[in-house]
Order: structure tokens, then sequence, then C-alpha cells
């Protein structure tokens, strides 16, 4: 059977109303892991390469690069990339080549873009320059110019990059310049065309003799005008568009003084314009004046948006503007005539994603211009308000939330820097404001300061601008490794809402035919991620048959990505013919002009080109037992008849005007009909006359489904794209309310929340392959799981390990083994009792020892007892493993564990588990019971009563439950009891317990390990546990953390690490990674397996090279 057919079918015969669909349940016991060394943490993995540009996501100023693990990379550049040409994007090439002005007299001129710019091939044209935009054309020459011939310059750019992103992401031709050299005594005149705009550089070699430049302008019909600012714009008369801007002139000289004192006047004459530039006299005559000066006026030729807004504030220059500078300063140049404090603000305009698409990497790239004499941090933060590149300085600097740094980066020499700003663009595509990031000194008041090549830098240097890189993965389809909420809409259909990423996907049954020979199955999808797309079946509609094969090569290796009915892509590599899903498919190629899909249950898709298409389309399915069902096309490649291995058919019919689908028929001439408002799928009318509704927003996302009997499903979405889903709903059109679901993304979509009516909430935590990784329900029980992951196709995407939903432990017994020999423990005897208490090393059940009482007479109690205060309103269980040795029951006693507490009338009353006697390996003992007074003394008793013989107690925990957990190995794994049990392995000032009193997870209490982060430190803190065991035994680590890691330049770290400790001296060490991109308290555990016997077993808790404070509770093995 066709697999997404057979997916949805598995799918829609549970009936449910809200639940998440995995295809391979959490909440199963661990079944066949593997070894720990194969369960690897997806949260820290090498870096995807980049292997081609994918053009069909392209924008004006973004590219969007496949990777080698098929997540997505878009690069945001500071300028135009892409101009359209017939509706299709195509690379801007600037590079200057022969040609011929309207007067066939030669010229150079651009090769590729949509803005053509002209130049004389020497100045003593009337028209030296020529820039036309649409309609449009501006064109002017120097006035009083001698003869220059134009040298093209060359590209050599003084900085250079060969890592791989760098050169994929590094655009050639961007650019290009030109020089009229010695165009007047002591004067070149440089023109840099960029991708919409040219810059005019009037170079200085020394003090000018004549200090004003005039330039003669044609511009047709334009309107000219001096602006306040300095500017000069040329707008259409009619429209008042305005078309052509000389931006606001400044000059600097050859020690990067730079000034604005530039007067320029516009005069109309005749019908042209002469623009006359002055600057100032005294400062070109200044003795400090360093020549070269360059004189700047750039021609802008667009009135869009820039993709990239940078520019810098300093303290000592506080009305300063420096949104056209060519560099961003950060830091203090604090010197005699000197900036001051500086800081750089940079804002990006967000390449577009779709429902289906989750950022998991964003990343902030700038090219430091030289190098610094003192290193220093450099903090990235969020800024919290609006502001505008050509206005803001010092005194109106936007604010930021300086509660918490965002990444770090040590800088000192040139070259390239990445702040990873993953956590502030998560929050940009949910609900928070884009209003970009500030940069800026950690120690502001100690001199040092960096300056990074900005978006103005000229073509030379095109190579070095700041580029902003997004990481995304997209989960566009129903797959059985996502985890899903659904809503069952009766005959309408059934909702689903991806629980990573908030994306909406609707599937309705057409028709389900019975039978044992290929049976016909055919589905109606829609998907919130297609919503715009159109094949025949609505917007944002498809069926599940129409599948496709397609060839394509990336990085020189040819692919074939299969499109399955619900619309995802999976990957072929051409060599092994292996799915990069690891969905256990095969493609064959039958050199016939037929590709075949094979999966792992020997079901078989035949794919066939049709009607001349470059696209192969599923045409004949074949199970094991060779039945076939075959699919057949129109001309438009669209469905319009499938027959199954009986013989049966359905067919579809089409509207011949628009193409539509209007009627299904089945094998016994009943008719289904559908129904559209334009291009909208709205009704379907089903053979008996009844319908079902659907509707839909005005950008075509669905709104609900309603069934024929008035049973409705309501979708809402956040209002900011791309416009993931806040909640399901059910109604009914008699008014009635039903189940909800209210999905919350925050700012960090690691950790989504899942809340129905009645307030239970259920946190769901992922990887950045969008996998579900845990899962905390309202009570505190968790479950987690571990997949496959890298190059093998066999295991990537397996659910490799899992674990059922349990509620991590946290022991509040000390010493609960007696590895601390007698401490925290006192012994008692009582009632004429003779005997003895001891730690053995002989007996244990887990670590090495174990509390040892012995009587030889049958009078009184010897026991061991620990002291706690525990909580009023709460229950509790205390269990632990006794063994015993000759222990008599002649009085009908023998070994128990009892506890002994205040009830609720204040009355102290005690809970004895049941007695064990005889000679009995370790059996585990318990008693519950509730603390319902304000006192709240308890006292857990180890004890042998009443008899003679020998009793052994072991592994002994207290928890906050109503009964008995998996014994934690952790001791002290809420910090309850301070440090005892751990060690600073790596620690600094201020590191160690503190309370928190802000909401914590469930049966935590406010203590807390706080580390608190540095870029050059390590900090640690780990516990040695004194348990052995053997080869292939199964552990898990887990525990909770809040904060804001930092990358440091992929320099930090924040984990667990569980060491086993082996035999033969050797270690292994196993990583349970926190999300760094995640605030707020999170859940991370991993399932690791021996890989050896080992002796004993260490806990680490890691914070290295990071920044901002961090908290670690709740860790339990």
């Amino acid at each position: 059977m066709n697999r997404i057919m057979k997916k949805l079918s598995i799918l829609l015969a549970v009936a449910i109303f809200v639940t998440s669909v995995p295809v391979q349940a959490l909440n199963q016991n661990t079944s066949n892991p593997k070894p720990a060394n194969n369960i690897v943490s997806t949260l820290e993995q090498p870096e995807a390469k980049i292997i081609r540009e994918d053009t069909t996501k392209r924008d004006k100023f973004v590219k969007h690069f496949l990777k080698d693990d098929f997540t997505y990379e878009a690069a945001v550049y500071p300028v135009a990339v892409h101009y359209k040409e017939n509706g299709v994007w195509k690379d801007i090439d600037n590079s200057l080549i022969d040609s011929l002005n309207e007067s066939n007299t030669p010229v150079l001129e651009n090769k590729g873009n949509s803005i053509k710019f002209k130049f004389s091939k020497n100045s003593s044209s009337n028209k030296l320059v020529t820039v036309k935009k649409d309609k449009y054309k501006l064109s002017w020459n120097l006035v009083d110019a001698v003869k220059s011939d134009a040298v093209v310059d060359s590209i050599n750019s003084d900085v250079t990059d060969s890592t791989e992103k760098a050169t994929k992401f590094n655009l050639k031709n961007l650019s290009s310049s030109l020089t009229y050299k010695g165009i007047q005594d002591g004067i070149d005149l440089q023109y840099i065309v960029f991708p919409e705009e040219i810059k005019e550089n009037i170079i200085l070699s020394k003090n000018p003799v004549n200090k004003s430049f005039t330039f003669e302008l044609d511009a047709g019909k334009l309107d000219g005008k001096v602006n306040a600012d300095g500017s000069v714009s040329f707008t259409d008369i009619k429209t008042s568009s305005e078309i052509f801007t000389f931006n606001t002139p400044y000059m600097a000289d050859a020690s990067g003084i730079r000034s604005e004192a530039i007067v320029v006047t516009l005069e109309k004459k005749n019908s042209k314009y002469l623009m006359t530039i002055t600057p100032d006299k005294a400062w070109l005559e200044s003795p400090d004046r360093a020549y070269p000066v360059i004189i700047d006026p750039t021609v802008t030729t667009s009135s869009d948006p820039l993709s990239i807004y940078d520019t810098h504030v300093s303290l000592n220059f506080p009305t300063a503007t420096n949104y056209a500078a060519d560099r961003l300063v950060v830091g203090n140049n604090n010197v005699p005539g000197g900036s001051g404090v500086n800081r750089a603000y940079i804002q990006f305009v967000l390449p577009y994603l779709t429902s289906a698409d989750m950022v998991i990497n964003a990343e902030l790239n700038l090219y430091a211009r030289s190098n610094s004499s003192t290193q220093q941090e450099i903090d990235a933060y969020k800024v919290t308000s609006s502001w505008d590149r050509k206005t803001i300085n010092w005194n109106n600097k936007a604010p930021y939330d300086n509660s918490v740094i965002h990444d770090i980066q040590m800088v000192k020499n040139t070259g390239w820097y990445t702040w990873n700003i993953t956590t502030i663009a998560k929050g940009w595509y949910t609900s928070e404001a884009n209003n970009g990031i500030v940069l800026k000194s950690n120690n502001e008041s100690i001199f040092g300061y960096n300056e990074f090549y900005s978006s103005d830098i000229d073509s030379s240097l095109e190579g070095v601008r700041p580029y902003l890189a997004i990481s995304y993965v997209n989960a566009s389809g129903l797959e059985d490794y996502w985890t899903y909420h659904s809503y069952d809409t009766g005959r309408a259909g059934t909702a689903y809402v991806n629980d990573y990423n908030g994306n909406f996907i609707f599937t309705h049954n057409d028709i389900s035919m019975n039978g044992n020979r290929m049976p016909i199955t055919l589905f109606h999808i829609f998907n919130n991620h297609e919503m715009a797309r159109n094949e025949g079946y609505g917007n944002g509609w498809r069926l599940n048959m129409a599948q496709t094969i397609d060839k394509v090569t990336i990085g020189g290796v040819l692919y074939y990505v299969y499109t399955d009915g619900d619309g995802t892509k999976h990957y072929f590599d051409s060599a092994t013919k292996k799915d990069q899903s690891g969905l256990d498919l095969e493609l064959i190629d039958n050199a016939n002009g037929i590709y075949i899909i094979k999966d792992k249950d020997y079901n078989q898709y035949t794919f066939t080109p049709e009607n001349g298409s470059t696209s192969y389309y599923l045409s004949v399915i074949e199970d094991a037992n060779h039945n076939l069902q075959s699919v057949y096309y129109n001309a438009s490649r669209q469905v319009i008849g499938v027959k199954d291995g009986a013989g049966r058919s359905i067919t579809l019919g089409y509207n011949a005007a628009s193409g539509l689908l209007e009627t299904l028929t089945d094998p016994s001439g009943r008719v289904t009909r559908y129904g559209y408002t334009g291009t909208t799928l709205d009704t379907i009318t089903y053979p008996d006359g009844k319908q079902s509704h659907y509707t839909y927003t005005p950008s075509g996302n669905m709104t609900s489904a309603v069934n024929h009997d008035g049973y409705k499903t309501a979708i809402e979405y956040y209002s900011s794209k791309p416009y993931r889903v806040s909640r399901l709903k059910e109604t009914h059109t008699d008014g009635t309310l039903g189940q909800e679901t209210n999905v919350s993304y925050g700012a960090h979509t690691g950790i989504n929340t899942f809340t129905d009516a009645g307030g239970a909430a259920i946190t769901y935590f992922f990887d950045n392959y969008g996998r579900t990784t845990s899962i905390v329900d309202n009570l505190g029980y968790v479950s987690m799981a571990s997949y496959g992951i890298g190059d093998k196709t066999s295991d990537k995407n397996k659910l490799l390990a899992s674990t059922q939903m349990q509620q991590p432990v946290m022991n509040l017994a000390k010493n609960p083994g007696a590895e601390s020999d007698n401490a925290d423990w006192s012994t008692v005897v009582s009632g004429g009792s003779t005997g003895s208490t001891s730690i053995s090393t002989a007996e244990k059940n887990t670590g090495k020892k174990s509390f040892a009482v012995a009587k030889t007479n049958n009078l009184g109690i010897h026991y061991y007892q620990q002291h706690f205060s525990l909580q009023k309103g709460y229950n509790y269980a205390v269990q632990a493993y006794v063994k015993t040795s000759g222990v008599t029951s002649g009085n009908n006693k023998g070994a128990s564990l009892y506890v002994t507490y205040v009830d609720k009338d204040g009355n102290w009353t005690g809970q004895k588990s049941k007695i064990i006697s005889g000679t009995q390996d370790w059996t585990k003992i318990g008693v519950g019971f509730s603390v319902e007074n304000d006192i709240t003394d308890v006292y857990v008793k180890l004890m042998l009563e009443g008899e003679t013989g020998t009793a052994y107690f072991d592994t002994v925990q207290v928890e906050q439950s109503d009964l008995g957990n998996t014994f934690n190995l952790i001791e002290n794994g809420d910090f309850t009891y301070g440090l005892s049990g751990w060690v600073a392995e790596n620690s600094g000032t201020g590191d160690g317990i503190t309370t928190d009193t802000d909401p914590h997870p469930l049966r935590l209490d406010n203590n807390v390990l706080k580390l608190y982060g540095s870029p050059l430190s390590l900090k640690k803190y780990n516990q040695l546990i004194p348990e052995g065991g053997k080869a292939g035994d199964v552990l898990v680590l887990g525990g909770w953390a809040n904060g804001n890691a930092v990358y440091n330049g992929g320099k930090s770290v924040y984990k667990l690490t569980l060491e086993f400790i082996n035999a033969d001296g050797s270690s292994v060490y196993n990583d349970v990674f926190f999300n760094k991109d995640t605030t707020g308290w999170q859940f991370a555990s991993g399932i690791f397996v021996a890989p050896k016997d080992y002796t004993s077993l260490k806990a680490h808790l890691v914070y290295h090279y990071n920044g901002n404070p961090i908290m670690f509770d709740g860790i339990h093995l």
C-alpha cells in the first residue's frame, strides 16, 4: 500500500479528539538500546556543509543554501544580490563590459542588472555617467574636466577567507569600479558600482586650488532639489516618487578623520542642473590633514528598504550619525579627539520562511578591519525599541535588554567573528518585534576598541561585508519521526498541528475501499506550508496520489528527490540509491526511463514520465503479493483515475476552464463533488447529499472545518508571519463547546507548551530536526527519546531508545547507601536489645557498602535512624532494600523499614513496611504517608526488631511521591542539602548554592546550583557514584537547567556528562547537551549503554567558556 495512504489510514483509525501522534510512542519501555557512543544528542553536532543554492527560494537580498543534512541556510546580504527578469530572480553581475550608448558611442556598461550604469571611455564626453532605472535616466559630467581615460580597477581585496561557508556566501561581481585619473589637477574621479547605487569618490591627492566641484546633470523631466540634510533628490513630478538621490556627502582623510562640513547647491540652468559641492576650506587646509582626502557623494537608485541597517554611536560625538560610515566601531576609544565609548547597532530584514520552517541557528558575521592592541569581549544584546539608522546617535540611541548577553566574542586580530543570535532570531519569527541587536564592549570603562567593516564599504572589499546566516529545517508533512496534536472532525477530516513548528495540516478521506487486492484509498491533504499553491485541488490542497520523482544535481552529486503524498521531499543519493530520511526506501533505476521505489515491506512504487514533463509521476503500486494499483493522468498531469488489483476504478473529473477537480466517481457510480470560491476549496458534497465546509483567512490559512452534523474544528493563528497555530478548538453550530488546545511557542521553539481548556499543560522539548526528545506533563512526569542521526541512513530518524512516562526522582535521603559510612545516620538501641550496628563492605545492593544490623537476643530493637524536615501538604514514599541472614521469626517480627511522624491531630504515629525474616536476598520494602501537621519532623528507621540474626539495608530513598520510583543514584540531586555530595572541579567567584524563588519544575525545592559564565573559564561540578556494573547496563542521566547560554565562537559547553570509569582504568564520557537557544527551565536527558564493565560512575555538570549565570537542579541518574 502507498506509504502516505498507509500512514494516514493508521492515524485515522484511532478515534481521538486531542492527542499527540508519534508513530513510535514515547511512553513505551526502553527497548533495543544501542551502545552509548551511538546515542548522541542532536543539540551539539558538527556543522552541516553547504552543497548548493536553492534558486527557487531566492529573494532580492537573500540566498537559500541546501546543506548536506538537508536543512537550509538563508544568507541575508546588505545589498541586493538578485534582480528580477521575466519573473525570475537572477544573480546581479556588475562587472563592466564594452557596450554602446543610444548614440552608438562606445561605453562601459554593467553586465547583468535591472539598473544600468554606463560610463564614457574618457572624460571629454558630456555624459560621463548615465544611470537608467525603469523609464528614468540621469546623466552627468564634471565641469572643467581635462581629458582622462577610464581605467577599470582590478578588485583585489586585501582580505580573504577560504572557509567553506565564506566561499559559498561571498558573491562575485556585485560591484565594480573605474577611475578617471588626473581629471583635474591633483584630482582623480572614481566610480564604484553597487547593486542599486553608484558611489562617487572625488580623490584629492593634495590641497586643491579650486575648492569646489561642479557637475552638470541631465535629469530629463525629473525635478531636483537640495534637502535639509544636504542630500539632493530627483523626483517624478507626476507621482512625487523619489527616483534618484545623491546622499549627504562627507569627506575623510588618510588617517580616518571624517567631516561633513560640505555645502551642496543645485541650480537649474536651461534644461539641466548644475550641482556644486564645496568642502570646508579650513578643514582641507588644516595642518592636521593627511592627504589623500576622499569626498564621497553616493547616488542611490532604490527607495526599497535595505536588508541590513548598520551604524554605530559614539559618546564623545553624541549627536553625530554614522550610517554611511565604512566601519562599525565597538569599545572605548577615549583618547584626545577620540570617539569615546562606541556601540554598533545592526538590524536585518528577515528572509521569508513558511509555517513549516523553523530557525535552528542564526549567526551575525562581521570582519574586523585590523589588529587591535588589546583583546576585548564584545557582547551581543537584543534591542528593545525601533530606531532609524539615519538619525540614531548616542543621545537618542535605542535601549536594549541588558539582562541577557546573547553571545560573546573575544576580539583582537583581523578576521571573521561570529555572534550566534539564534535565540533572538527565533523570537523574531514568532511574536517579538525585530529591532535588531547592539554590540558593546563588556567593560566600557577600559580603553580598547575594535572596528569592523560595515555594509557601506567599497567594492574592493565586497567579500567582507556583514551578513546574517539563518539555518532552518523544514518539517512540512506528516512523518513518523515528528509528533502532532490532532482533532478528529468526523467526515470533514482530521486536523494536525506539528508540535515543533506549529504548521497546520488537514486530511480528508475521499474514498477508502475494502478488499485484499490493493484497494484504493484517496486523500485530500491541506498544508498551510503550501497555501499559495494550486494544482487543481484548491489552494494549499493536494492528492496523496500526486507523488513525483525529480532529478537534481547538488554539489556535483546527482540526487533523486521524491515528493511523497503529503508534500514532504525525500532525497536519494544516486550512488547508494538509499533515502536520506532513514525511511528504509530504496530507489531502482531500470534504465528505461522508469524509476521504482521499494519499501521495507517489499511494496514497489513505479514512476514514469508524463506528457513531456521532466518529473516522473507515480503510475503503479505493487504489493508483495504482486497486486497492482494503477494511476492515470490527463495532459495537465492531474490524476484522473485509479484502478485497484481487483479491477475496480475511480474517476476524477476536472473543470475544463479552471482546471479544478469537480467530481470523484466511485466504482458504483456514486459521485462526490468539490465546490470552490475562486480557487479556494470550501465545500465537499458526498453522494448522500451531506456536506463538509471549510473556511480560510484572506492569506489562505484554514480557520475551520465543519462536519455535516455541525461539529466544527476551529483553528486560530498568531498574527505575525509565518502564522503558526495558536489554538485548536472544537465547537458545534448549536454553540456547544468541546475540547481546546492552546499552543505557546514563546520566543524559543525548542520548547513548546500545549494547554487544554482546564489549564493542564504539557511541555514538549525538541532537537534541531524537530523531533520530540522529551515530554513533561502537568504532574511532572517525563518521557525521553533518542534518535539516529548523521550519515548512516539506516539509523537516521530512527527511534533508538525511549522511556516510559516517569517521575524524575529526587532522593531526600542523605548517605542513602552507607558510602560515607555512618554519616547522617544515628544508631539507636532500645528495649534491652543486644547486638551491633556496622557498615558492611561484604554485602551491597548498590555502591560498595551497606548498613548492617545484628541482634543476639529477641528483645527490643537495634536500628539506624535519619531525621528529615519535610513539607506540609505533600505525600511521601520511603523505600529501601534489605537482605537477611538467619533472622528468626518466632515473635513474628524481623527486619523492616519504619517511619514515624506527627499526624494531623498532633499525635506521633508510624508506618511500618512488610517484615523480612529468614535468609533472603535483596528485597525492596517501603511505606507511604502524608505530612499534614505543622510539625514536619520525620524519622526513617532501618531496624531489626524482636528477633535474632543479621539484616543489611541499602539503597534508601525518600521522595515526594505517592509511590516509590526507580532509585536515583545521584545523592542530593536537587541541592536540598547545599553542595553535599558534590565537588567543585572548576569554579569561580559567586558559584555555588543559592535560593531561587521564581517558578520551578514540580517537586524541586528552591535550592539551585548557580554558576556564573565566563568566556575564558571552565566551570564544572561533579559527583562520584561508587556504583559498578556490567557492559550493556542501561542508564538514564537527566536534569533541569535555567539560563541564557552563549556560543562564544563554538567554544562554550552547556551539558551534563555521565562518565563510566571502567575496570581497566579507562573512562567513557557520554554527554547530554542543553539547548543554548532556550531560556527558562529546560529538561534534558540521555539514555546510555555501558560499553564495558565499569567500577564506578561520575556525573558532571558543565558550563565552560560561557556567559550569563546558569542554574542546575533536579539531577537524576
